[in-house]
């Protein structure tokens, strides 16, 4: 059966089997057949080399998401679910992945946040300690900035992580020089973003 072929018998097919198509094909791209994210595949892919982009820039590495080993590639993938929960309900208002930037800076700050937690407990800082410690972050956050999401004011992180108001100001050219900076630093277009 040919591309063309296949592509002209998708509409026939009932919902459910269309959901079997997508779950087969994603599994054959590499994303996992359960997917947990409730995102479409390119949504889901796309959140998951900004997060490694952050990773790899705070390990001060040059290298994509599909150069790890796949296990590597899963775990990290399963471990960035509830980094960005804990991500959604810290900086709930205003949203702290406005923008691919944004998201990226943010992400990078709590790798860093989580490097120096690991020197501090005298791990060595790798990609594999940092995507099997993950799940500490939370606890990095809290040690660096305690009391700040009890009292609700860990906004005031998120407006130091950008250095600009992302309530909706605007800066006078551009992005801010810092975002800016992070966005020219990582080859994205801080114009079109």
């Amino acid at each position: 059966m040919t591309k063309d072929e296949v592509l002209a018998s998708l509409p026939k097919l009932s919902k459910a089997d269309l959901q079997a198509v997508i779950t087969v094909a994603g599994s054959l791209i590499g994303r996992p057949i359960n997917d947990p994210t409730g995102v479409s595949g390119n949504e889901a892919t796309l959140a998951s080399q900004i997060g490694f982009n952050a990773l790899a820039a705070t390990l001060g590495q040059h290298s994509t998401l599909a150069m790890l080993p796949a296990t590597q590639r899963q775990k990290f993938e399963r471990n960035l679910i509830p980094l960005t929960k804990f991500l959604d309900t810290t900086f709930a208002m205003p949203r702290w992945d406005k923008n691919r930037i944004i998201k990226l800076a943010v992400l990078q700050y709590m790798f860093n946040l989580l490097a120096s937690e690991l020197h501090r407990m005298k791990v060595t800082v790798s990609f594999n300690s940092m995507i099997v410690n993950m799940g500490r972050i939370p606890v990095a956050f809290d040690t660096q900035f305690p009391g700040y999401r009890a009292a609700g004011v860990s906004t005031l992180v998120l407006h130091t992580i950008c250095g600009f108001d992302i309530h909706g100001a605007k800066a006078s050219k551009g992005l801010p020089s810092r975002a800016r900076v992070h966005a020219r630093k990582h080859g994205l277009d801080d114009k079109k973003i």
